[in-house]
């Protein structure tokens, strides 16, 4: 059914959709596993989303030094 699908698009010069057909052929065992197989990234995903969140709520907590006052001290104590 696919391979069909890609000849008809590829006989339709649209060059948008030829593209596409153009890159499914050139994977498409990759693409026939992918929507035949059973296979689940479910608990991938849910490992790096939890891992994201743990970033985002240790980083809400971070607060960066203010640079621009050490700096402004530091010109301060210059001679001169």
């Amino acid at each position: 059914m696919l391979p069909a699908w890609i000849d008809t698009v590829e006989a339709s010069q649209l060059p948008g959709l030829t593209r596409v057909a153009r890159h499914l052929r050139r994977d498409l065992d990759a693409v026939t596993a992918g929507l035949s197989l059973q296979w689940s990234s479910g608990g991938t995903k849910g490992a790096v989303n939890r891992i994201k969140k743990i970033k985002r709520q240790l980083f809400a907590r971070y607060v960066p030094p203010r640079s621009s006052n050490a700096y402004c001290m530091v010109v301060a104590e210059l001679p001169g």
